[in-house]
């Protein structure tokens, strides 16, 4: 009767814990969206103070209704930047292919010589760590590349 018993509670225990990560489960589905929906509110918020500002920035310049020109100041400054940004990053994707499981960078030799004489260190050697600060890249992966081009005895 007792190991009956013990079986039942057993059982009963099991049910309970899988019932609870189950729980544990719909509870972090729920924080995720709920994170997910405060994201996209406040996101939604600052998309029309920014187009709020755009549009005071883009009305006639004479109006004295502008109050927050620093702001729209501020604001173009910033889309500016972020242009500048984009752009950098679009050049750097671009001259970077990953082949065979080894990224491939489209440098030339020249190229490639000028960015070690720029980055050699006062002893002579490649300063690989500062060529592949350049090149958004690890200092190894920039060695092999420089190996493979041939360049690792300039």
């Amino acid at each position: 009767m007792e190991k009956h018993n013990r079986k039942i509670s057993e059982e009963a225990w099991k049910s309970l814990r899988q019932q609870s990560k189950i729980n544990q489960e719909v509870l972090k589905k729920d924080i995720q969206i709920a994170k997910q929906e405060r994201i996209e509110k406040s996101l939604e918020k600052q998309i029309t103070a920014a187009n709020e500002l755009i549009g005071k920035m883009q009305g006639n310049k004479n109006d004295d209704s502008r109050k927050d020109i620093g702001v729209n100041n501020e604001l173009s400054n910033a889309i500016e930047i972020i242009k500048k940004q984009k752009k950098e990053i679009t050049t750097l994707k671009n001259n970077v292919n990953i082949q065979n499981g080894f990224k491939s960078f489209n440098f030339t030799n020249e190229e490639i010589e000028k960015c070690i004489d720029k980055t050699r260190k006062k002893n002579g050697k490649h300063n690989y760590a500062a060529i592949a600060r350049e090149w958004c890249c690890d200092n190894e992966t920039a060695k092999n590349f420089i190996k493979r081009k041939g360049l690792a005895n300039y």
